[in-house]
């Protein structure tokens, strides 16, 4: 069972996602934020913004395990 939800339901409060789109060779991190080349806000990471070619699947990221924990 697959977990990846339509990205029109990611949050869009600066949390950082999984993302995917079947032309990418990948899944790649990214969060909702202002693009102030481009004047708005849209999907963006490392200073790339993704327009064109916008995400169609996201997770979230997995919670990591506490230090200690058996």
């Amino acid at each position: 069972m697959s977990d990846w939800q339509p990205i029109d339901t990611a949050p869009k409060d600066g949390t950082l996602i999984i993302a995917w789109r079947d032309e990418w060779d990948g899944p790649i991190s990214l969060m909702w934020q202002m693009d102030y080349r481009a004047g708005r806000e849209m999907w963006c990471f490392g200073g790339y913004s993704f327009d064109d070619d916008q995400p169609t699947y996201w997770i979230p990221i997995p919670t990591y395990p506490q230090s200690g924990v058996s």
